[in-house]
């Protein structure tokens, strides 16, 4: 279960956990955090300049099934290494994108300053997972 019973609140906690990683590694990072990201943790309905995908990973979960059976707990928490842009003219960050991996089950995250159009899974009923090796590096 992705979300929780509760779906369309689940949904919305998961996408505002992500926010909220996204915003505190790019303040880390020393970045300043974008005024979208803060909005929708304050309850704004959608990031607009931010793309999530969920995926899952079936190497990852075969490590997972492996190490159960020798009873050790293979889930974790994983986290990718970010990608980032700066623009050479204007001396600011453009683009910052990473993954965040629990268990199995990821979710993919880019921030761009101009995107062409964003399509996040927390807009969906029902949970849309991408098989990792299908989606883009960063």
């Amino acid at each position: 279960m992705i979300y929780g019973r509760d779906r369309p609140t689940g949904v919305v906690d998961l996408a505002r956990y992500v926010a909220k990683h996204l915003g505190c590694r790019m303040s880390t990072d020393g970045y300043a955090v974008p005024a979208s990201v803060i909005a929708f943790l304050d309850g704004s309905p959608l990031m607009p300049d931010v793309q999530m995908c969920l995926f899952k990973e079936r190497e990852r979960r075969r490590i997972e099934r492996r190490l159960r059976r020798e009873d050790i707990d293979g889930r974790g928490l994983w986290i990718g290494p970010a990608t980032g842009y700066v623009s050479k003219s204007r001396q600011v960050l453009t683009m910052y994108s990473s993954t965040l991996i629990i268990a199995h089950v990821g979710v993919m995250y880019r921030w761009e300053e101009a995107p062409e159009c964003v399509d996040p899974f927390y807009l969906y009923r029902r949970a849309r997972l991408h098989m990792r090796h299908r989606l883009p590096e960063s």
